[in-house]
């Protein structure tokens, strides 16, 4: 019930839209990678990710995920979001929500990244959940020549540990974001190409950390609102499979 009731409000407000100085790059929009800027204050930013997921020898999994961005205060921000999924195959964290709160503390220099601190937490409201997860991440960004380069350093409490589960998973990620100027945008920017290398640990003890790859294309509508899509790939045998996100994002002034 909470899940659907954020789904509706995601999708109920009116549009009063303006775009921030520099793009807030979230979770979904064509990669998983986080910049280090918020959205302007006082301005609601609303996500729409779907991804769909195969892997050799399983159920296709897909996931609807709606999120809600506040710019409360200057330079941060508070979001609340849910994973919705749909497969054949288990999915315990279908249904849980979750809430997190960005604030950056450093702005960019001409040395010096930008730099932000991250916290969230999953509320067991989803199927077959009974354990919260926590989790942190450090977000670095600076702009060299016309890249725009990322790194995400998280950790996180592992909510779903069985027997040989590890209490703590980390996550490590460098991304880069590229203007592709030669597609004609009408908002009058400039779209993305976007990659990603990352490397992160396993639930299981007893498994390797694996090194994936993510790459896509975000795409600005107009002024205030984006698309993008984007594909991620392990780069491990013992993983075969892929997964591929589709990211809708508005922007509305004034909240």
């Amino acid at each position: 019930m909470i899940s659907f009731a954020l789904s509706a409000l995601v999708w109920a407000a009116l549009p009063n839209a303006v775009a921030a100085e520099r793009t807030m790059m979230n979770a979904g929009m064509a990669t998983s990678m986080r910049n280090a800027f918020p959205p302007a204050e006082r301005t609601l930013q609303v996500e729409t990710v779907f991804r769909s997921e195969d892997i050799e020898g399983a159920d296709s999994l897909y996931r609807l995920e709606p999120q809600l961005l506040w710019g409360i205060i200057p330079q941060g921000f508070i979001a609340v979001g849910t994973s919705l999924a749909f497969a054949n195959r288990e999915a315990e964290d279908s249904g849980n929500v979750n809430v997190q709160a960005l604030y950056n503390f450093a702005s960019e220099g001409r040395r010096l990244p930008a730099a932000a601190l991250m916290f969230g937490t999953d509320l067991p409201t989803g199927s077959d959940a009974n354990r919260w997860g926590v989790h942190a991440m450090v977000i670095l960004t600076k702009r060299i020549r016309k890249a725009e380069i990322s790194f995400n350093a998280e950790i996180g409490k592992n909510a779903f540990q069985g027997a040989d589960g590890r209490d703590f998973i980390y996550r490590l990620g460098l991304g880069a974001d590229y203007p592709l100027d030669f597609l004609p945008v009408p908002a009058g920017g400039s779209a993305l190409l976007r990659t990603a290398i990352i490397l992160e640990q396993q639930e299981d003890r007893r498994a390797s950390p694996v090194w994936q790859w993510e790459g896509g294309v975000f795409f600005p509508l107009d002024a205030a609102a984006a698309v993008a899509i984007g594909a991620h790939f392990a780069l491990a045998r013992e993983q075969p499979g892929f997964e591929l996100f589709l990211g809708y994002q508005q922007m509305f002034q004034g909240w």
